[in-house]
């Protein structure tokens, strides 16, 4: 009787989108689907992270500068209002919730970096049907974040990323001037930062983004398959705990 429950619990949290049998094992077992969030400035590697974390559960993984040009160059009610009217808060979640809804975001689970960059942002992601489970903040200084944003650059030719002056087809990005980057980083530390973490709440998790790559990224699966949503003995969510 006691196995016959915990096997109807563990289908219960699979039908409701907590568990899948993709990802790895937490609280008694039952396998359990991502749905990952990485906050933080630019240059915490909060991309380059996500794409390996993605690669390691087998997540889709999402950057919002992404989506949102993709969303902007479609022909559709979206792209026409960013076109018009600019990204606001509605349209941005919206470009968003198009992408999560789709089938293999919902069975397999995701991994997005660059959203939310507000408070309000974290409002409209945390009200969507399939929120994040994880929410993992990459905390590294403004002085390292500034240096590791002007030491890249692109080959212009092939977009691929290259040492700055290593050769004439390479030079730094548009966004990546130092007046950009202090702006940037100036909106993230003085007034964003501060909105996510309430958002966020004491569930959420805090890694130094100032060390080694593979030390963070370590530190990441760690926090991915550390944080438990969904209680298997008595199917019901922790309390406490970021889960749906």
């Amino acid at each position: 009787m006691k196995m016959s429950t915990k096997c109807f619990n563990a289908i219960r949290a699979c039908a409701s989108g907590l568990q899948h049998t993709r990802h790895g094992y937490h609280v008694v077992g039952a396998p359990g689907v991502y749905r990952v969030v990485l906050v933080g400035p630019r240059g915490s590697g909060a991309r380059t992270q996500g794409l390996q974390v993605a690669k390691h559960f087998g997540l889709i993984y999402m950057n919002f500068a992404d989506l949102y040009k993709e969303a902007l160059e479609k022909d559709d009610e979206v792209g026409d209002k960013l076109r018009k009217f600019g990204p606001s808060s509605q349209l941005r979640a919206e470009i968003l919730r198009r992408r999560i809804l789709k089938k293999d975001c919902v069975d397999l689970g995701w991994v997005l970096s660059g959203f939310p960059a507000n408070g309000l942002d974290f409002e409209n992601l945390d009200n969507m049907s399939t929120p994040p489970n994880r929410i993992i903040f990459l905390n590294a200084d403004w002085q390292t974040c500034k240096k590791r944003l002007m030491s890249q650059a692109i080959d212009w030719c092939t977009g691929r990323p290259a040492v700055p002056g290593s050769g004439p087809r390479v030079l730094p990005h548009p966004t990546d001037t130092e007046a950009h980057i202090d702006y940037d980083l100036d909106y993230y530390f003085t007034e964003a930062l501060a909105e996510l973490r309430a958002a966020a709440g004491i569930t959420a998790v805090e890694i130094d983004a100032n060390q080694p790559f593979d030390t963070v990224h370590v530190k990441i699966l760690a926090a991915v398959m550390a944080s438990p949503a969904f209680d298997i003995e008595n199917g019901s969510q922790l309390r406490n705990v970021r889960g749906d």
